[in-house]
């Protein structure tokens, strides 16, 4: 039986490909330093030149993608977003990664868009073989904006790519070069990644210096020691190896999560302002009540009342319905014959008698009330008149009093829920600082020159402005009192 032969795929195997970030200072060259490796890959000479990126003096040759603008002023970043100019040699593919320059003249906003371009570009590319950090070799001394820029990409690359830090010196040879590389520190770059390059035949007109024999000779000189160094970076490219760069990506998640939290902070802050300004109209209110609880607490008087009260006799006594008087108390004894009570019917007997006698004769009146004799009868209880005090409640002052306890139970019930709030808020807080305190912790172990004075200064301004813009003293000291920990928080991280 025939065997049957399937012929092997002939999908082309992808190449290994080495990404080089390139970051810089406006003006340091980087992309001379593009246009000198494309010469390099493609096979350029200062007679006929690869011209990736346009210059002053030459025009595109390559079809390259480019972000170039104003190509006459060196003060301003011509890059304006991060493009790859890829080679292929030694079947390997090398992606160069221009990047916007630092230090723009144009806004000092601008770096911040740069780096923030300059990371995603290097989260991006998944691996990179090399940071390359192109500086002009011709400074000897580390001006304003140049230091500025060297603290700048201090403070994102992380350490974990220190080994892979490249140092391009344009403008230069070994001899030559004014610029130290002391400057650099803490970082300590290794020999083997200190290049350096001259190039002078991309910095003037050809028709200038190829008609002069010294000038020609020079350039072509300085063109071939540069060209060597393109093959030295070459090598080295492929001797440190690729790393990946997803430590990018989490720097990039901290600093946001920290801009985040102290976002949420001033927006806790704005609540607890809030509610303290609650709190204070609820607590001049509550005064007020506990002022009228006090004004309206006496909703009673004292006075003195008249009040009959019956007690129980021995003898009978003779009283006045009409008056309640006794007119004559113990009027039985008084009548009686030998110390004996007079049967109450006797007594009553005579006592009519002698009242129609008298009434016969005489007005008829009583001697004592001046009442009608027939409005008296006789009684062994007898009406004792007294007097006594009582507490007579005034009911519109009870009524004050009452309604002004009912508003100050109401109005303790809602400070006790804005307490409730308020303390729910700033434990809130607490771990919105716990939160900024382990990122920036996370960030300074993953990048131990990342500066974090720089990073949050904006937004602690806008924390103190706020802060100042708090009625309330309580809760602008506190405001400032979280102001000062998340500084603390920075300057012991920077100091250590």
């Amino acid at each position: 039986m025939a065997s049957t032969h399937k012929p092997q795929s002939t999908k082309p195997v992808p190449m290994e490909k080495y990404n080089i970030l390139l970051i810089g200072e406006t003006g340091s060259g980087k992309s001379t330093l593009v246009n000198y490796l494309t010469n390099f890959f493609l096979g350029g000479s200062p007679y006929h030149l690869k011209i990736a990126i346009p210059t002053k003096y030459y025009a595109v040759t390559e079809s390259f993608e480019h972000s170039e603008r104003d190509i006459e002023d060196s003060t301003k970043s011509q890059t304006i977003k991060p493009i790859e100019y890829d080679f292929k040699s030694d079947e390997l593919q090398f992606s160069f990664i221009d990047t916007p320059g630092l230090c723009d003249t144009a806004s000092t906003q601008n770096d911040e868009d740069h780096i923030t371009k300059i990371l995603a570009a290097a989260e991006e590319a998944g691996t990179l073989a090399a940071i390359m950090i192109v500086i002009n070799g011709t400074r000897s001394r580390a001006t304003v904006d140049l230091s500025h820029s060297l603290n700048e990409m201090k403070s994102f690359v992380p350490d974990c790519l220190l080994d892979n830090l490249m140092i391009v010196l344009t403008n230069c040879n070994r001899a030559t070069a004014n610029f130290e590389l002391k400057q650099l520190k803490p970082w300590k770059i290794l020999d083997d990644n200190v290049f350096y390059m001259n190039n002078s035949a991309l910095s003037k007109p050809q028709e200038l210096w190829s008609k002069d024999e010294r000038l020609k000779q020079t350039i072509e000189n300085e063109w071939t020691a540069s060209m060597e160094t393109m093959e030295q970076i070459k090598l080295r490219l492929k001797q440190i190896g690729m790393k990946v760069t997803n430590v990018f990506k989490e720097m990039r998640l901290k600093k946001n999560q920290i801009k985040s939290e102290l976002f949420k902070i001033l927006q806790e802050v704005e609540k607890l302002q809030n509610l303290q300004n609650d709190l204070d109209e609820l607590k001049s209110a509550q005064q007020n009540a506990l002022n009228d609880i006090k004004m309206y607490s006496n909703f009673t008087q004292t006075k003195t009342v008249n009040y009959v009260e019956y007690v129980d006799s021995q003898y009978y006594s003779r009283i006045c319905s009409n008056c309640l008087k006794v007119c004559y108390e113990d009027w039985a004894y008084i009548c009686s014959i030998t110390g004996y009570l007079i049967p109450t019917f006797a007594y009553q007997f005579c006592n009519r008698t002698s009242n129609i006698m008298h009434c016969a004769f005489l007005p008829c009146v009583c001697d004592i009330c001046k009442c009608s004799p027939f409005m008296h009868y006789d009684d062994t209880r007898k009406p004792i008149k007294k007097t006594k005090t009582v507490q007579e409640i005034l009911d519109s002052v009870k009524a004050a009093y009452d309604s002004s306890v009912q508003k100050n139970e109401a109005m303790q019930n809602q400070i006790g829920g804005i307490n409730v709030d308020m303390a729910a808020l700033n434990a809130a807080l607490d771990a919105h600082e716990a939160t900024i305190r382990k990122c920036c912790q996370d960030l300074k172990n993953v990048c131990s020159q990342f500066n974090l004075v720089k990073e949050l200064s904006g937004i602690i301004g806008v924390m103190e402005k706020a802060a100042e813009n708090l009625k309330s003293v309580e809760a602008r000291k506190n405001a400032h009192d979280r102001i000062r920990k998340i500084q603390l928080v920075i300057d012991e991280l920077t100091r250590g």
